[in-house]
């Protein structure tokens, strides 16, 4: 069987092409209206249901906007259950007071038209969530960006005036921080707020969360 070796020059390419794209997002967030949520250019990082399929399990690692309604709410994690063609079952679980809590939810999916000559999308980058006995609870997320390996970020459509974020990640980095390609994305597209508060903390326990659902 043959056998790839990655090579530190080759590593290091793929990082320059990265940051080149990314450079190129900063000059096109710095006019109104062309963010890079339906940059035809961003749309092969936007399939959400790719994003989602890294992974059984995501935390939720960092917000941008003020948490009135979840402010005592630590340790959520987000788990799929289950995968249809048009939607998913998913549920979340967090910590309150010490006492664990938790929602059931369906997630249908859906795709926002694109900037440009062709607006259609090729797959879908976004989801609707089922409504939930909360009724400030946001419904309409899109993809802003995944690296489909360690973590994505979502556009919270319905709060912070279309302008809210959320990092998840599948498993945080050993220093705690965001991955690093989600780190460049999220301080161009999400930083216009000045919070980038991180929920997730390194004694949150997956198996304490998720245990009482299994």
């Amino acid at each position: 069987m043959a056998h790839s070796i990655i090579t530190m020059p080759s590593l290091i390419s793929k990082s320059a092409v990265f940051l080149v794209v990314m450079a190129a997002f900063i000059g096109i967030g710095a006019h109104a209206g062309r963010r890079i949520d339906d940059e035809p250019w961003y749309e092969q990082y936007q399939d959400v249901r790719r994003a989602l399929n890294i992974s059984t399990d995501y935390w939720l690692h960092t917000v941008n906007f003020p948490r009135a309604y979840t402010e005592g709410r630590r340790c959520t994690i987000f788990h799929i259950k289950q995968w249809h063609e048009d939607r998913m079952n998913y549920s979340s679980h967090y910590l309150v007071n010490d006492t664990l809590q938790g929602m059931e939810y369906v997630g249908t999916f859906f795709q926002t038209p694109l900037n440009g000559p062709v607006p259609e999308r090729k797959t879908n980058n976004g989801f609707y969530a089922s409504l939930t006995s909360e009724k400030w609870h946001p419904q309409n997320y899109t993809l802003i960006y995944s690296d489909y390996e360690n973590c994505l970020i979502l556009r919270v459509r319905d709060f912070y005036k279309g302008y809210a974020c959320m990092v998840l990640v599948n498993e945080p980095p050993t220093n705690n921080s965001i991955p690093w390609k989600c780190q460049l994305v999220y301080r161009n597209a999400c930083n216009g707020s000045g919070i980038a508060e991180q929920i997730y903390e390194r004694s949150c326990n997956k198996s304490q969360l998720l245990g009482r659902w299994s």
